[in-house]
């Protein structure tokens, strides 16, 4: 065997074992965890150190996906997105390094997936043209002579996004600011205002640099065959390279030896009051701390300080006025992080006062600790994460891959972190013995490494900011002769043709493609029983959930009236947040962390499988917790239930605020998620429903109850205590449980005390009516530069009934035709589409720089599917890609979730045969019959945006209204 075995380890936390090899000829490095699990996991790494704020690594993350020696083809990457049976596939690029990881369980797939990786990162096709790096990076776009060039690029205009955002500004600058003359200084995304000084030639270089197997870091996790991997590896990549010394070492940065104070602005909307506006923030570096026991100390000390209800500092500096929200950002995935505490929307004025209450604080509990009941509930809350290791959609394996790297990338222990009983052991010791107040002195009190940075508001920002970009365009485009312009347009033209050439049969044929014959017809049937206690009904879903149970409680909320769901949706935002007859909040939260895995309430809307007009409203608690804890949830669900205070108006305001600046956040980051849904409660009563508890409309309720005195606050606290009241009754109460077998009677038999603990009252309710938007054609603005571009539809309305091939249509725009006009020519981060049984459809754009050319590519989409006449071969791509996630293994938590999605929805088994038949049958006809469907849908423009200021106004016969959204 051509490898060093470096160390093996059994790791009983996660049952594995560990192996490190290092190759002989190239010293690459290559750890397996072997477990297993079937959803096997591979990932390769390079230590990517920037050398400036042009993007080089993230954009060569995009770049090398395009195309590479074996696999000649545009775009391999979406080519493997439509065929593959995946459960993740996707490049990360961080501030020190660059991940490849992929993961599935079907063993032919996962080698597919490795082998196109790995060509990609080692023989990209960049070197034979730079049209992939124009197309991805940036270009001077012009096609018209007496036009003016602008700027354009994929990541170019993902980075607009990102730098649209007060949060990601203020996190960016912290970095900058902390780690001067260091790698960590740059930022590794991209600055929108550095981009377009990249050369092709240094893009060029830093793979050639980067991008060798003596600097790559690459990862096996799953139930594999180690031999035959290790010898693939070699044959196939490693062998055909020689040793090469790479200086990738991320350096530790040169300590300050005194605090450094700086104010740096962010953009807001003209004539928009600057007071209270500000973002001051405080942080210090934790130098190189890859002790496991400081690290988790400091993620107990991050949670205790700041982020737990009631936490000492956050609660101070709320009671002191200082900011609307306090938040805490502590980045331990480099090699010396920063622990940073935020105040949102502060006054520039309190600078001093924030710095000395902060320190006021960490001297007090440096001096006194914390209580000790509140360390161990903070203790538990990690080990049962750690233990559980749920991570939702995200396989174990990627997860774990992250980790690994947070210590092997610096030559450390890469599998320190899965020793969860050493740890956890060690670090309640540690904590007993004054761990937490020895990091507050260590890293706090005698850190001189500190910054303080304010964030303050500039109306002019992004004025500057375009006179910059203008005047560089206008220097360039004053620099170009009338030959150079005619060589430029003839360049957009050949990229603009380079992106539109439909691939060679040859090339595609190259990529390794499943068979039909891979994929099951039938599927196993999700099985769940229903047993009645009372006039209560439990749904029962045995899985492999060890000796966790989960446990989702939903209360019919269907007869509340239109005008009170904003109430209803307080009373989900704040219940736990609040204190109870027991317990004040911050006493109930260590309650919760010290019995339970976590306890949540929140409210859903399930939409019926046949119509977008009946949807189950339920109010929901739910937890997770070790069986031999279940007595100890529930009647922490009854407390919560029957005895939270709703008197405490001060709390409540804290609450309120604390939610305006979490959804202000969401504007930015995730507006797409906000268009979707606006533009689905035009003709949609479930999405109207949806609206009022978390869209804008709740977001416009929210603002006027945060203008209201503290008199109508307590008015909202009787409301609320009075419709809880009225929500809470086993009658017609529905329980899902997951939990394995073996503790069936003992879960039943507090599942009987619990039920009959609940008031009971036998009672006929109306279901109420929520009404659909008026406005179908709405605009929101925002100081963004990019847009999100949502239109939805009701294809029910229209006549035309839910078949299967609709989503084998449905996955060929959204990785065909969306993905090419819309992201590739249109430079947008994204696109994606989606579609119900119920009739509902949507199409959104993320981080997009257009608006009503994303309009227009939505509305001439039935020209496409005319035109579409797939192979054999390519039809059968995309069915093994719209199965796919319809195969993605689920863990407990998420197998409970769906069972209660079947009950609302009923969706059955017969159901979810007939969908995967049509889908596996589908055929070009199936395809074409639905041309129709798309010739229609767009008919009644249900459109919203959320955007940049000047664009919507610029385009505003777009819309029937547009509003500010601050």
């Amino acid at each position: 065997m051509n490898y060093r075995l470096i160390e093996q380890r059994e790791l009983p936390d996660i049952q594995g074992t560990g192996y490190v090899y290092e190759h002989n000829k190239t010293k690459a490095r290559v750890c397996f965890m072997i477990t297993d699990d079937e959803n096997k996991t591979f990932s390769i790494s390079f230590r990517t150190p920037p050398w400036d704020d042009t993007g080089l690594p993230h954009i060569l993350e995009h770049s090398v996906l395009c195309g590479s020696r074996k696999y000649p083809i545009k775009d391999p990457f979406i080519e493997l997105a439509k065929g593959s049976l995946n459960t993740f596939l996707n490049a990360i690029t961080y501030s020190d390094k660059t991940m490849y990881p992929v993961a599935s369980v079907n063993d032919t797939d996962f080698h597919n997936l490795m082998d196109v990786y790995l060509d990609a990162v080692f023989y990209p096709n960049i070197y034979d043209t730079s049209l992939t790096f124009e197309q991805e990076g940036w270009h001077y776009e012009l096609f018209e002579a007496d036009k003016k060039p602008i700027y354009k690029g994929v990541v170019y205009n993902e980075m607009k996004g990102v730098f649209s955002s007060p949060e990601q500004i203020l996190y960016r600058k912290i970095q900058q600011e902390m780690f001067e003359n260091h790698p960590y200084s740059y930022e590794s995304g991209g600055d929108p205002m550095a981009i377009p000084s990249l050369t092709y030639e240094d893009f060029i270089r830093f793979h050639e640099t980067y991008y060798h197997p003596s600097n790559s870091f690459i990862y096996f996790y799953g139930k594999l065959d180690m031999e035959k991997e290790l010898a693939y590896l070699d044959q196939e990549y490693l062998s055909a390279f020689d040793y090469r010394q790479v200086d990738s070492e991320i350096p530790l940065v040169e300590k300050y030896d005194q605090v450094r104070d700086l104010e740096v602005g962010y953009p807001i909307g003209k004539g928009d009051d600057k007071e209270g506006k500000t973002y001051l923030s405080y942080n210090v570096l934790l130098g190189q701390s890859k002790d496991i026991i400081d690290g988790v100390g400091l993620d107990i000390l991050e949670y205790l300080l700041v982020d737990a209800p009631g936490a000492p500092v956050k609660q101070a500096l709320i009671d002191a006025g200082i900011g609307q929200d306090i938040l805490c950002h502590f980045d331990a995935g480099i090699r010396e992080g920063v622990f940073s505490i935020i105040a949102k929307n502060a006054s520039s004025d309190d600078k001093q006062k924030f710095i000395d209450i902060i320190d006021e604080e960490l001297a007090k509990i440096g001096d006194t600790g914390f209580d000790d009941k509140k360390v161990q509930a903070a203790i538990n809350k990690f080990e049962f994460r750690a233990k559980e290791a749920d991570f939702g959609q995200y396989p174990k394996g990627i997860i774990y891959a992250i980790k690994v790297l947070e210590t092997w990338l610096y030559d450390e222990d890469p599998f320190v972190n899965f020793e969860y009983d050493k740890i956890f052991s060690q670090v309640k010791d540690a904590c007993r013995n004054g761990l937490l107040q020895s990091l507050i002195h260590k890293y706090f009190q005698k850190n001189s490494h500190k910054v303080l940075l304010s964030l303050v508001p500039d109306e002019n920002f992004n004025d500057k900011k375009e006179e910059k970009v203008a005047e560089e365009l206008e220097a360039y485009n004053a620099s170009l002769s009338e030959a150079d312009k005619d060589l430029l347009i003839a360049r957009n033209k050949e990229l603009l043709a380079f992106q539109e050439a439909p691939e060679t049969k040859e090339n595609l044929e190259k990529l390794p493609l499943l068979e039909l014959s891979n994929i099951p017809k039938d599927k196993k049937e999700f099985i769940y029983s229903e047993e009645m206690i009372r006039d209560s009904k439990l749904l029962i879903h045995e899985a492999n959930a060890s000796d966790i149970v989960y446990v989702k409680a939903g209360f019919d909320v269907s007869h509340i009236e239109e005008d009170q769901l904003p109430i209803l949706s307080f009373i989900a935002r704040m219940m736990i947040k609040l204190s109870t007859a027991k317990h004040n909040y911050s006493q109930l939260s260590d309650e919760i962390n010290l019995l339970t895995g976590g306890v949540s309430v929140s409210l859903s809307v399930y939409e019926h499988k046949s119509s977008n007009k009946y949807y189950v409203p339920r109010f929901e608690i739910s937890g997770k917790c070790f069986v031999d804890k279940l007595h100890a949830m529930l009647g922490l669900f009854q407390e919560i239930l029957l005895e939270t205070d709703f008197t405490d108006t001060k709390r409540m305001r804290e609450l309120m605020n604390e939610m305006k600046s979490r959804m202000q956040m969401g504007f930015y980051s995730s507006a797409h998620s906000t268009a979707i849904l606006r533009s689905g409660a035009y003709y949609s009563h479930a999405s109207a429903y949806k609206e009022k508890l978390r869209g804008v409309e709740f977001y416009n309720a929210l603002n006027l109850w945060l203008e209201k005195s503290d008199e109508d606050l307590k008015d909202l606290g009787y409301m609320m205590k009075k419709m809880i009241a009225d929500i809470v009754n086993s009658n017609g109460l529905t329980v899902g449980i997951t939990l394995s077998k073996d503790y069936m009677n003992e879960v039943m038999n507090n599942m009987r005390n619990f039920i009959h603990l609940l008031p009971f009252e036998d009672v006929t309710r109306n279901r109420a009516d929520v009404s659909l938007l008026e406005t179908r054609k709405e605009g929101f603005k925002t100081t963004s530069d990019v847009q999100y571009v949502a239109m939805a539809g009701d294809f029910a309305k229209h006549g035309f009934t839910y078949k299967g091939s609709m989503k084998v249509l449905n996955t060929i725009i959204n990785l065909d035709y969306l993905w090419n006009n819309i992201r590739i020519k249109g430079g947008a981060y994204g696109a994606f589409s989606g579609l119900s049984r119920n009739g509902s459809m949507y199409f959104a754009s993320y981080r997009d720089p257009n608006l009503g050319g994303t309009v227009d590519n939505y509305k001439n989409l039935y020209k496409f599917i005319e035109g579409l006449d797939l192979p054999e071969r390519e039809l059968t791509k995309y069915i093994i890609g719209t199965i796919s996630p319809l195969d993605q293994p689920l863990t407990p938590s998420l197998e409970n979730d769906k069972m209660m999605s079947l009950y609302y929805t009923e969706v059955n088994h017969e159901d979810i045969l007939k969908n995967r038949a049509e889908i596996l049958e589908t055929t070009n006809e199936d395809l074409k019959s639905h041309l129709e469907m798309y010739q229609k849908i767009f008919l009644d423009e249900y459109l919203c945006v959320v955007g940049g200021s000047d664009k919507l106004e610029a385009e505003k016969e777009l819309f029937i209204k547009t509003y500010d959204l601050k």
